[in-house]
């Protein structure tokens, strides 16, 4: 009887050790990784928190402009110049509007004696990222519009592609393709063409062919699907 006391005694420290050892093994394990791994903190509005490899880089923060004001921080580090809100363009005269990245610059030309009735230009910073939004006013089709228009602008893309869309229910098509650019530098070029009574609306993004992303893309198509006819 005292044997087998000894005996289970043994097998208690045993086990106490092995535990002992492999709870070590998991802390400096834990340590080493947290070492080799560091990770950064996004907190937004004190709602969303969430960590990241130190390794990644956050670009952007997109948040709209209805909502409430977003205030965001890496590391208690405010980065609220990363955050990318959307504003409103509204031409009373040309009754539509649309939304645009808050940080682009518009600039509107008017045109006199000219099929094109309204002129809007848009761009980044850097001027790189650029487009533009046109009225016309002309009393043909719009195939027969797209089809001048294609003639001119196939001459010097790399590819070129249509096909039909709907913008605000109205029939259009979209351009995809990527054109050669006086700087010798090759554009993916992003086009909607819709038309709504006797006026042609057209929708223009252009970006470095090696920028272009899905970023890019939605970025597009937001702009595209906030167009609305004013009544």
């Amino acid at each position: 009887m005292f044997i087998l006391i000894i005996k289970n005694i043994k097998k208690k420290i045993a086990y106490t050790c092995i535990i002992a050892a492999l709870w070590i093994l998991a802390l400096v394990l834990s340590v080493y990784i947290s070492e080799n791994n560091s990770y950064d903190k996004l907190s937004i509005n004190d709602r969303l928190i969430f960590a990241y490899p130190e390794n990644y880089i956050i670009t952007d923060v997109f948040t709209n402009t209805e909502s409430a004001e977003c205030n965001a921080s890496i590391n208690n580090i405010p980065v609220n110049n990363k955050i990318t809100e959307f504003s409103d363009y509204e031409s009373l005269t040309g009754k539509f509007s649309f939304k645009y990245p808050s940080v682009f610059r518009l600039n509107e030309q008017n045109f006199s004696g000219n099929e094109i009735l309204y002129h809007i230009d848009f761009s980044d910073s850097t001027k790189s990222c650029r487009g533009f939004v046109q009225v016309w006013e002309l009393a043909g089709s719009l195939e027969e519009f797209l089809k001048n228009s294609s003639s001119l602008s196939e001459l010097n893309c790399k590819y070129f592609h249509s096909k039909p869309v709907l913008v605000n229910k109205a029939p259009g098509f979209y351009w995809d393709y990527a054109i050669l650019g006086s700087d010798n530098i090759y554009y993916k070029g992003s086009e909607v063409f819709f038309k709504i009574e006797n006026r042609i609306y057209r929708i223009s993004y252009f970006v470095p062919e090696k920028k272009w992303n899905s970023k890019q893309e939605n970025l597009f198509w937001d702009i595209v699907n906030s167009f609305r006819i004013i009544k």
